[in-house]
């Protein structure tokens, strides 16, 4: 489109800043490759692990391919189907492909015909031909004993409790819906107490799951050993099954005989999905098991980091009844972790490692064992920088009280309070602004803390940033203000944030243009409600109505008018609105400005009227319209062609059609001119 043309150099530079970093991640995938073509497995899994743990789906596939050789890591295939499973799950072909096998074969899950078909359909359905072929020779078998187990319902004196067992067996919720309406008894157990709903849960059944849930099954039924059904979720970190139960009425604090929580059991397999979820639906995260271990201690200690600084966010800390050689055992090995991964962060220190990831306990060692503070990396971020771009509130505090400035800026002079900004971290800002930072700090290029706020749209930070004086009207960055900002990236409600605390000031061009540009007719409206000038032209010379128009968005087209738009103002190229409706074939808006006096019959400089701009095209519900309000249907362009004229040579059979019912309609001498 060609507004594209018109984006900003600020446009350009974020791009190149996103670009930069995915191109710092395919660097490090690379050390990774020469790492193995030099045979030092150790090495290319640590630079694995560390993209894997933040969602690079590539190096979460290798990592899983690892723990299954045994190259570099301890040989483990449970291990292996959970970083395999993270990245089959964002369609990660290959992931799919030995998910699939690891399903069929029972390596580190428990064998599922089921399992292995979703993920072999996943990889076939990418164009992954062994997973093609792998499907072709499971499915058979599959729907053979699908049909089979439904089959014995049809069988005088067939058992429809076995049938439910089968039927959740092979993953197949219409077999349990018919053995559940021969009779089976929903919440039946086997010897060792488990339902049938355990059983689908542990094999990742979410629609067998779904239909027993559905048919009234006890989401906190516990077998034997107290374990329930959100434990079995939690202990293969799904997400989607975790979700599932807490909705229908799981206990999130539930305890099995040694009094482990879901919470617990997620954490200690690293199974951060599943424990962010649990987090939000507020299971206590302070619960202790039987052996005095919380769910934080049990992350802790398997060296699960993200999930330990989620817990450590949620409130949870190392419980006062953990041996001080416990905590010290962990920091050891975090610090460990972080000096071996060092390779994969160039220039950072491991400070600034434990920093960004959030590990507040590895903070406080490495910060009293005297780390360096002020320590750079290759782009000049320090410890305090990449903390507070990730949101560490706590950490951001601990590194103020040993002295770090509140100022502390990169090398393009990007501060602590613009990382927070842009990440949309308020607690941070709050910590940040409570401490002495400048809010009216730019960077080389001019842009300040309230550009990035307002370019994530983020009100709470604008509020809060407006309240410490941030100064907006005379704030510029590539020519763009802050209330620019927030229009282009179309976020209406810190717009408003904006304009209610006064910000209306816009650069070269209006702030709706770049709403307009974005596509979100929200913003303009919310624009032109305050007061900005409905008749405005962006830099291309076009109104807000003509983009209106062009992109058939009648409701602003009618928001605009009621502003006092002029309906009959014409572009650079001399189209008016309607023309622009006319010729993308969009009848609302061009009903919408006949109704408040666009002239049907006006001429663009090619002495084109709307009517033969939508016979060109073959719009003929616009065609309709126009003729409706008495559009001529005679007159001719510049080069002598009329409307019909225009449709036949375009082969617009309908247009046609109705051009030659409206053949004597208007014109006259005049149209011959």
């Amino acid at each position: 489109m060609s507004w594209l043309r018109w984006r900003s150099f600020g446009t350009a530079l974020l791009c190149a800043t996103l670009l930069t970093l995915s191109a710092a991640r395919a660097d490090r995938l690379e050390d990774a490759r020469r790492a193995v073509r030099a045979r030092d497995f150790a090495e290319a899994s640590a630079i694995w692990r560390s993209l894997a743990e933040e969602g690079n789906a590539e190096a979460q596939y290798r990592l899983g391919v690892a723990f299954r050789s045994g190259r570099g890591v301890q040989k483990s295939h449970a291990d292996a189907a959970v970083w395999l499973r993270m990245a089959a799950e964002v369609g990660h072909e290959k992931a799919q492909y030995n998910l699939g096998m690891m399903f069929q074969h029972g390596w580190g899950v428990e064998a599922s015909r089921g399992d292995a078909i979703r993920w072999y359909r996943a990889a076939a359905l990418q164009g992954h031909e062994k997973a093609r072929r792998r499907l072709e020779e499971v499915d058979s078998a599959h729907s053979s004993a699908f049909a089979s187990a439904r089959a014995r319902l049809n069988v005088e004196g067939a058992d429809p409790d076995e049938i439910l067992r089968r039927s959740v067996e092979l993953g197949d919720p219409i077999g349990v819906r018919a053995a559940l309406a021969a009779g089976a008894q929903v919440d039946a157990t086997d010897g060792r107490r488990r339902s049938a709903l355990v059983d689908a849960v542990e094999r990742r059944g979410v629609a067998v799951a779904t239909e027993l849930l559905r048919a009234g099954a006890d989401p906190n039924a516990a077998d034997e050993g107290g374990g329930r059904p959100l434990m079995a979720a939690a202990a293969l970190g799904s997400e989607e099954l975790v979700g599932l139960l807490l909705t229908s009425g799981a206990d999130p604090d539930g305890r099995d005989s040694l009094g482990r929580t879901a919470l617990m059991v997620a954490s200690r397999r690293g199974h951060h999905a599943a424990v962010r979820r649990l987090v939000e639906a507020g299971c206590d995260v302070d619960l202790l098991d039987a052996e005095r271990r919380s769910a934080y201690v049990l992350a802790m200690r398997a060296g699960h980091d993200r999930v330990a600084g989620t817990l450590q966010r949620a409130g949870s800390s190392v419980p006062v009844g953990v041996e001080e050689s416990e905590r010290l055992a962990w920091i050891r090995a975090a610090r460990k972790r972080a000096g071996s991964e060092r390779g994969a962060y160039p220039g950072w220190t491991p400070l600034m490692i434990a920093a960004s990831r959030g590990q507040m306990q590895l903070v406080r060692s490495l910060v009293a064992e005297g780390a360096d503070l002020d320590a750079r990396d290759e782009t000049g971020q320090s410890a305090l920088t990449r903390a507070a771009s990730q949101g560490h509130a706590e950490i951001v505090e601990h590194l103020l009280d040993a002295g770090v400035d509140a100022n502390e800026s990169d090398e393009l002079g990007k501060s602590a309070l613009m990382g927070a900004a842009g990440g949309g971290h308020a607690e941070v800002i709050r910590v940040l602004l409570d401490r002495g930072a400048d809010v009216n700090l730019a960077q080389r290029d001019g842009k300040r803390a309230l550009h990035w706020a307002a370019e994530v749209g983020n009100g709470r930070s604008l509020e809060m940033l407006l309240a410490a004086g941030a100064e907006a009207a005379n704030a510029r960055w590539n020519a763009m203000t802050p209330l620019d900002c927030a229009a282009r990236e179309g976020h209406s409600a810190a717009v408003g944030v904006l304009l209610a605390r006064g910000v209306t000031a816009s650069g070269d061009e209006p702030a709706a243009c770049w709403a307009m540009r974005a596509g979100s007719a929200e913003t303009v409206q919310v624009l032109v409600a305050h007061g900005m000038d409905a008749n405005a032209r962006c830099r291309d010379g076009s109104t807000l109505l003509a983009g209106a128009a062009r992109d058939g968005d009648a409701g602003l087209v009618d928001a605009l008018l009621d502003a006092g738009a002029d309906p009959a103002s014409r572009t650079s190229e001399g189209n008016s609105p309607l023309m622009l409706a006319a010729q993308r074939g969009h009848a609302p808006p061009a009903r919408a400005l006949l109704r408040r006096g666009a002239d049907a019959n006006a001429r663009n400089p090619r002495r084109q009227t709307a009517l033969m701009l939508a016979a060109r095209e073959g719009h003929a519900a616009v065609v309709r319209v126009l003729l409706a309000a008495g559009a001529h249907t005679r007159t001719r362009s510049a080069e002598g062609r009329t409307a019909l004229v225009l449709a036949r040579d375009g082969g617009h059979t309908e247009v046609v059609e109705l051009l030659e019912s409206h053949a004597g309609d208007g014109g006259g001498l005049l149209g011959l001119f």
